[in-house]
């Protein structure tokens, strides 16, 4: 079985989306945070999922869509255990920028 853990600064960036929705539709907000609960245990027990996008980072970050929202983006490193977020977010657009994924054996 397979878990993930938040950066303390993907922690951050989830608490400021949720606020940030939150002001608006508490409902929204957490819909939206279960959501990428749901896509990082999705994540965890498949890495390599998320696509790699040469074209915005020459690091080995992978990009995952949280659905159904449309502007919500994880990356994230699938080959080390911790990762930072090197990536800058289009106009819009949401990124909790970096999960912990470990795989027991």
């Amino acid at each position: 079985m397979s878990e993930y853990r938040f950066t303390p600064q993907a922690v951050d960036d989830l608490f400021e989306i949720w606020s940030y929705i939150a002001v608006d539709n508490l409902d929204a907000a957490n819909r939206v945070e279960e959501a990428v609960h749901s896509a990082c245990a999705f994540l965890a027990e498949s890495p390599l999922a998320g696509r790699v996008r040469e074209d915005l980072t020459a690091l080995p970050l992978r990009f995952w869509l949280v659905q159904p929202f449309r502007n919500c983006w994880i990356v994230y490193d699938s080959a080390v255990k911790t990762t930072e977020s090197h990536s800058r977010s289009s106009p819009g657009a949401k990124y909790c920028n970096c999960i912990d994924l470990e795989t027991a054996p």
